[in-house]
Formats: C-alpha cells, structure tokens, sequence
C-alpha cells in the first residue's frame, strides 16, 4: 500500500534514472529505426529483416533471466554504467557490420545492454524511492516514451540532413558521455531486505509470479497492437499505407500523454486503481479501432489504445516491483523477462493467427488476453488484499 503522505524528492540518482531509461527506449526505437535501411543495403527480405525484432527481444530475456546476478556479482554501479558501455559496442556491430549476421549480433547485444541498463534503474529507483517508487517508476516511463518518440525522427532527421542514417545512433555514445559527466558520481543504494542487507538472491512469492504473468500479458496486447496497428488500418479501414504507418504517431503521441497523466495520478492514486484504468481504456480503444464504422472513429480508438496500453508496462511494473521490494534487483529482471518473451513472442503469434483467419479477427485477440491480465490482476491483488 502506498504511503501518499510522504514526501517525493527528485535526487541526482532519480534523474540519472531517468535520464538512461530514456537512453534505452531511444536505443531500442532506433534499431527498429534502422531496419528499413539495412534491409535495403543488405538486400533482406521481409523474414529475414523480423529478425532483427526477435533478436532485439532475445537480449531483453537474456538481461531478465541473468540481470539479478550480475548486479549481486559485479555491484549496482558497475552493472549499471557496464551495461550502458556496452550498448556502444552494439551500436558498433549494428552500424558498421557488412553482413546481416554482424548486425544481428549489434541488435542483440543493444537488446541484452540496453535492457540490463533498465532492469538496474528499476531496481535502483525502486529502493532509492522506497515506499514512494511508484512516483519515481511512473515519471521515469515518461522519459521513456519521450525516447520512442525521438528515435524515429531522429533517424528520418539524419537521413535529410544528408548524414546518412548511420549519424542517428552515432549520437547515442555522446549521450552517455552527457550522463557521466552529469551523474556518474550519484550515489547507487545500496539492495536492501528485511536484515537491511541483501546478501543473496531471494525467492519470489505467489503474488509476485500471478502480477508477471499480467505484466507478460498486457505487454503481450501492448506489442500486438504496436506491431499490428498499421496493417489492420490498411487493410480494414481502408486507408493508404504510407498514411496508415504514419497515423501510428497518434498512438504513441497518445502513449506519452498517457504516462505523463499516470506520472500525476499516481501521487493520489494506488497504482493497482490506475492499472485497472489503463486497462479499461485500453479495451475501448481496442474494441473502438476493430468495430468502428468510419476510419476517423477508429483513429480516436487508436488514441484511446495509446492512454491505455501506453501504461500497462509502466504500472505493471510498479506492481511487480513492488510485490517483491526486498528483492528489487531480482524483481526488475524478472519483470524485464517477461517484456522481453512478450515482445518475442506476441507479434509472431499474431502473425501467425493473421495468416489463418485474417487480420480483422487476429487484432482482436488482443481484447481477451486484455481480460485475462485484468482477471488475473484483481486475484493477485485480492491475495494481497487490495481488493
């Protein structure tokens, strides 16, 4: 339970926080950025350029399954800044590399650094804010959403100025450089448990494992509606396809209205009350976008899935985190497992559901696996008696 009397405190570890998770959704929204540009210098098909998506999402199950221990073996600080180092040597691999498998191994060493560099400021935010880390999570997902956003511009941007795609992710190590200079001596907290000390890994309880599987769900309908949107707005409602994956900025222009709504709700409200918000709005901008009669209604579906789904993750894993707040490295990477085996996973089943009973009844499977996560959040909450 939240504690709203409690004072919230941006530190120089807050904003450090906040500054590389927004790092790291740049770096994720850039490889996918870029995929068009090596899928035409390296003469890719449309398979073998997804590839790059499933390696992208493989490094993220790779940072959730080793993320804790490293952290436990290496220290906070040096996983931290190691894993944002090491996002460079990914960049390096996926910008200069002459053959898809050099660039495949950049895509997925920027998908494990990247990803362990969230899993640390999740864990780090988490015991810096304690009993107030739901307005720290939330405010640091809308530096998030500020990173997707960026990426695409940022790469169109490049490519205008006549620097070459390439210019777009050689910005991405002066950032880092940026964040050294200003934070890199912020302190770390230290992992705590009920003895104050946090010397080994810690089992998760029940309620933690039933909130994954929300988290693993709503990023599940997150990722099938991000991936698929463009498709169904083409086919089904009838509109060009350049004009249909340009509309997709109208939901995440929406998601990052959503979060910064959240980042401020969630100071009076439990973050358990806006999940199940999210998730309502969410399914009325789903239902909206499949069973609208005219394109302009399913536009303003589109916006009200970007609010919605826009926050599953973030408050997911304020949950998440929150179910096992003495264990907040173990936690974190656990909950970025189940992100990344959403990602993998969603978009290909999806697909394969499209390529069977077409893409109107396949963006619709979105809506009850939407119900499942939300039936499954009010049991975990009423084991934890929330509700």
């Amino acid at each position: 339970m939240a504690s709203f009397s409690l004072p919230f405190t941006r530190t120089r570890t807050t904003w450090l926080g906040y500054f590389l998770l927004g790092y790291h959704t740049l770096l994720q929204a850039l490889v996918s950025a870029v995929v068009p540009f090596l899928r035409s210098e390296l003469q890719l098909n449309y398979t073998r350029a997804s590839l790059y998506m499933s390696a992208n999402a493989l490094g993220m199950v790779l940072a959730g399954i080793t993320g804790a221990r490293l952290a436990d073996r290496l220290g906070r600080r040096t996983a931290l800044w190691g894993a944002a180092g090491g996002t460079v040597l990914g960049l390096l691999a996926l910008t200069l590399g002459q053959a898809q498998a050099m660039t495949l191994a950049g895509a997925l060493g920027c998908g494990f650094a990247g990803s362990l560099c969230m899993v640390m400021v999740q864990a780090i935010l988490s015991d810096e804010h304690g009993e107030r880390r739901s307005v720290a999570l939330s405010e640091a997902n809308v530096a998030a959403g500020l990173g997707s956003l960026v990426a695409p511009l940022l790469a169109s941007g490049a490519v205008a100025a006549g620097l070459g795609w390439r210019a777009a992710p050689g910005l991405l190590p002066g950032l880092l450089i940026v964040a050294g200079l200003s934070f890199g001596r912020a302190p770390i907290p230290t992992p705590v448990s009920a003895g104050g000390v946090h010397p080994e890994p810690q089992r998760l309880g029940r309620v933690f494992w039933m909130l994954w599987g929300v988290l693993f769900l709503s990023v599940s309908v997150e990722w099938g509606v991000i991936f698929w949107s463009a498709d169904f707005l083409e086919k089904i409602a009838g509109f060009p396809r350049a004009v249909s994956v340009s509309l997709l900025g109208v939901y995440f222009v929406a998601a990052v209205l959503g979060r910064f709504l959240a980042s401020r709700l969630v100071r009076r409200w439990e973050a358990s009350s806006l999940l199940f918000g999210a998730m309502s709005l969410a399914a009325l901008g789903i239902l909206t976008v499949w069973l609208a009669p005219w394109p302009l209604i399913r536009l303003v579906g589109l916006f009200l899935c970007g609010l919605g789904t826009g926050n599953l993750f973030p408050l997911g894993v304020i949950e998440t985190v929150s179910a096992a707040s003495r264990a907040a490295n173990l936690a974190s990477s656990r909950a970025t497992l189940a992100a990344g085996l959403a990602i993998f996973c969603s978009p290909l089943i999806l697909g394969l559901a499209a390529d069977e009973v077409g893409i109107r009844l396949a963006f619709g499977l979105t809506l009850p696996l939407l119900v499942l996560a939300a039936a499954l959040a009010f049991w975990a909450f009423r084991q934890r008696g929330d509700c």
